[in-house]
């Protein structure tokens, strides 16, 4: 047991050392020989006053080459700069071009084809059959059709955004060498999510949401396959309930439609007196994912909510990216429970992935890239961190049939209980978040609670630091508190058309003595981007910068830097007050085709302060 003084020096030690260095990333463990050369490499690569505030190795297998990406931040002036290496040379190459080489020696072996169905196609018997999507080059979709007409495939989805098909292992091998194919990918089950149990610390993270405000009619949908909600259940009395798009029929026995019920009372459940969860008094609609028709008449709809609580798929996060830019809608995904070895289902820049904590009010491990106390995902092949966000998964009241409850648990229902906070959020703010969805990611993201924070129980906090993980302080439990608080003191910074002149520093941020920062940066990912090898169209890098106080040195730099997410978060904690000022800049900036060519962003910028807690072990 610590005695106070030890106590006092731990929290001294860590709001002057710990905390910073884990804004900036930590390296965890014994580094290897590799990694030693590595760290020598970018060292001959930094200039002077230069640290290197980002690294990641990308293996291009099909050039047989090992690009080493790295940011590096000036000390000095908070300047970045990015350059990316040859691993084995150490010689700089461009980027662009080793990703155009890599793609055009792929293509001439493996096709269309991603590196996890190449790898399934060597291990397949020439009659196993696989389902795929196949997506097609801009402009070339009728000619995928036509291609499709004579082959011996089932189709199961078309969509403006892909095809999901079914045929034999040799049937997707010729396939996949159609020259207008952008990319063909495994297609996962489609399947609500809520099959095992999300964990976490178990805090009551959405606790203060349902004070905030009421749906005032605008449209939400529940979008999953065979959703059939039960319109009658008393749970819905307050619903302005929309028909049904698409020549869609609601099935009471199809296999999923329980979920669906489960999932909307999640979102917008109205139990008066004894509470209401998530945004009630609003429109709502559900929709087939298995049927095309209903999913374009969705998007039509122009819903300002949807939430999307099964496995979705590439095809889908590149079209939930088009209408989210064109629309503004708050679209979020459920990163899902269960397979393992599989990626999480986090595929849409432009959404939010909600992950889940708390298993009927039990407490499990919990990391950035872990659902669950069995389950570890793997990051998007991109690197991307995901999920963004976790919800509360122990779900002990949804409805059933159509006057019954039930408990169950899972992303499925942290999902809608993030999204109708946003609804929630909206619906008292909407001049200040009203169609502005990277203001609402950063907004979410910020009241977060995704510093170490003791389990009440002992044991694991979330992110853990010493847990192996990549831990980027990413993921966390939104806070309704928290959000009204960013969004009435105008804790926040939006602007829809952001331009290069508008870089350098932003916004400047007072935080008292012995209080935590935590500041997120968003931006919305411009559409159009290949399916096969996405890349950010914007890659932007925040700074925190702060005054030295009394000393005559360098201002003090905090910065926790990607190169291949559109967001980026910083925690830091102060020992006395501290005025921070927020500087951004833009390491590669491509124009936008949806911006009429310009280069031009719709970015945002939240922040929120609480009292540091005492760090003890």
């Amino acid at each position: 047991m610590l005695n106070p003084s030890t106590r006092i020096v731990l929290t001294l030690l860590a709001s002057l050392a710990v905390l910073p260095a884990l804004a900036q990333g930590v390296t965890k463990g014994n580094p290897s020989g590799s990694e030693h050369r590595l760290t020598r490499l970018l060292r001959e690569h930094a200039r002077a006053g230069e640290t290197v505030a980002w690294q990641r190795t990308l293996p291009l297998p099909a050039t047989g080459m090992e690009l080493v990406r790295a940011k590096f931040l000036d000390t000095a002036t908070g300047e970045v700069r990015e350059l990316t290496l040859d691993a084995r040379s150490g010689t700089p190459v461009p980027y662009d071009e080793a990703l155009r080489e890599e793609e055009r020696a792929w293509r001439a072996r493996h096709g269309a084809a991603t590196r996890e169905l190449s790898a399934r196609l060597e291990t397949a018997a020439p009659n196993d059959v696989l389902s795929v999507w196949v997506v097609a080059r801009a402009g070339r979709e009728r000619e995928l059709r036509a291609a499709l007409e004579d082959t011996p495939v089932t189709l199961h989805r078309d969509r403006p955004e892909g095809i999901e098909l079914s045929a034999t292992a040799e049937v997707i091998d010729r396939l996949r060498h159609v020259p207008v194919l952008d990319a063909m990918t495994l297609a996962p089950e489609r399947r609500p999510l809520a099959l095992d149990n999300a964990k976490d610390v178990g805090q009551p993270a959405v606790s203060a949401s349902h004070e905030l405000g009421v749906g005032v009619g605008w449209l939400m949908a529940v979008w999953e396959p065979e959703a059939c909600i039960s319109r009658a259940h008393p749970d819905f009395q307050s619903v302005v309930w929309r028909g049904r798009p698409g020549g869609s029929d609601c099935d009471p026995l199809g296999r999923w439609v329980g979920h669906s019920t489960h999932v909307a009372s999640a979102l917008v459940a109205d139990r008066r007196p004894q509470g209401t969860v998530g945004l009630f008094r609003g429109g709502l609609v559900d929709i087939d994912d298995t049927l095309d028709s209903a999913v374009e008449a969705m998007w039509r709809l122009d819903p300002v909510i949807v939430n999307a609580s099964f496995s979705t798929a590439e095809p889908d996060g590149r079209r939930i990216d088009q209408e989210v830019y064109a629309r503004g809608s708050f679209v979020f995904t459920g990163a899902g429970n269960n397979g393992g070895a599989g990626y999480a289902r986090c595929w849409a820049y432009n959404a939010l992935c909600v992950g889940g904590y708390d298993d009927k009010g039990t407490h499990g491990f919990f990391g950035d890239d872990s659902l669950w106390a069995r389950t570890t995902y793997r990051n998007n092949r991109s690197g991307r961190e995901v999920p963004h966000v976790a919800g509360p998964a122990n779900a002990s009241k949804l409805a059933r049939g159509s006057s019954g409850h039930t408990a169950e648990s899972g992303t499925s229902y942290s999902t809608p209980a993030v999204a109708g906070l946003a609804g929630l959020l909206t619906a008292t703010h909407p001049f200040d978040l009203w169609r502005r969805p990277a203001l609402m990611r950063a907004v979410l993201m910020a009241s977060a609670q995704a510093h170490p924070i003791a389990d009440p129980n002992g044991g694991w906090r979330v992110p853990d630091f010493d847990d192996g993980n990549d831990d980027r302080v990413g993921v966390g439990a939104p806070n309704g508190a928290r959000a009204h608080h960013i969004v009435t003191h105008k804790a926040y910074f939006y602007d829809s058309t952001f331009e290069p002149a508008d870089l350098g520093r932003q916004v400047r941020i007072p935080v008292g003595a012995n209080e935590r920062l935590r500041v997120v940066l968003a931006w919305d990912q411009c559409p159009g981007y290949s399916t096969w090898m996405p890349q950010l169209n914007a890659d932007f890098d925040m700074v925190l910068e702060a005054p030295a106080g009394q000393f005559p040195r360098p201002p003090d730099r905090y910065s926790n830097l990607s190169g291949v997410d559109n967001w980026e978060v910083i925690e830091v904690t102060t020992l006395l007050p501290r005025t921070f000022t927020v500087k951004l800049s833009a390491p590669r900036w491509s124009p936008c085709d949806d911006e009429g060519g310009r280069q031009r962003v719709r970015l945002a910028l939240a922040w929120a302060t609480e009292p540091a807690s005492v760090i003890t072990e």
